[in-house]
Formats: structure tokens, sequence, C-alpha cells
């Protein structure tokens, strides 16, 4: 392709994720799936040919490191999520890595956690600090005691969203 067409198709592409600005449309819907498409095919082509299959060919068939076998084993799980049969076996990595994640974090670096925690921890002399304990505490109850039909619960549903996270609806 010449640079003119690339230069032209770019602006479409980008003219087309700002026009969500408006309101949503079919320019909007069209960069998104090809933007989450050609992000999710170079991911999984660069994860193949930078780690695994250098580990693969390298690390386990020349040099015999057969320890690398279930790790490997455990990062090929995620790509279950594709085939509908084997989708609950993509959360067994996620599980793993949460695990790691969170331990790591307690065991190395308490003061990132005690800091965010500490963080929270704020004198109720204004109402930016209210609405934060608020959302604070709904957001707790909406993850430690899930029940719908409760007023509360709504509410810790709501503040996250608010500030842009983004889970599943009850």
């Amino acid at each position: 392709m010449t640079s003119t067409l690339l230069t032209w198709v770019a602006a479409f592409f980008t003219l087309g994720i700002f026009s969500f600005v408006f309101k949503d449309n079919k320019a909007f819907r069209i960069s998104e799936c090809v933007l989450v498409a050609t992000t999710a095919a170079n991911g999984i082509v660069l994860t193949y040919h930078n780690y695994i299959r250098p580990t693969i060919v390298v690390d386990i068939g020349k040099n015999g490191n057969w320890h690398y076998v279930l790790p490997l084993l455990i990062c090929l799980m995620v790509y279950t999520r594709f085939f509908k049969s084997l989708r609950r076996w993509a959360r067994i990595p996620m599980t793993f890595w949460m695990g790691v994640g969170a331990g790591y974090i307690i065991t190395r670096q308490p003061a990132l956690l005690f800091s965010q925690v500490q963080a929270s921890f704020m004198s109720l002399n204004t109402v930016n600090n209210l609405l934060f304990i608020a959302g604070v505490v709904s957001t707790l109850v909406y993850f430690y005691f899930t029940v719908s039909a409760k007023k509360n619960v709504k509410t810790g549903f709501k503040f996250p969203r608010i500030t842009g996270v983004k889970f599943p609806t009850p």
C-alpha cells in the first residue's frame, strides 16, 4: 500500500473512533471492531513467535529443560477461551496469575498495599471525602455481599462504573 492510502485509512479509523463523541454509529463500530481484532491478532502472533515457539524449540527441544512444559501448558490454556467447549479452562491461568500477583504484593511490597488502604481512611469534613467513603464502603459491600435486591448494593455497583471500572451487570 502506498503511504497516501495508509494515511487515508488511518484518518478514517481515527475519525471513526472520535465519532463516538456525538453518538454510537456504524463508523465507530467498524473502527472499534477493526482495532480490537488487529490488536488481538497482533498480540497472539507476537506471543507465539516471541515466547511460545522459542520456549518449545530452544529451551525444551535443544536444552532439555522439561520443567518448562507445565508453565507453557498453563499459558496455552489462556487460548482455550476461543473454543466454546474448552472455555472454562481459561480460568485456571487467570486465577494462578491473580494469586501470584496478590502473594507478591502482600509478601514483597506490603507498603504498596498498606498505602492504598491508608489512603481510604480520611477525615469526614468535606463532601468529597464523604462521597469517597460512601463509594468505598458501598463498593466493598457490593463485592462481599452481592444481593441485587438491596439498595446499597446497587449504589456499590454504580460507584465503580462512574469512575470507569467495567464489570458484568448483576
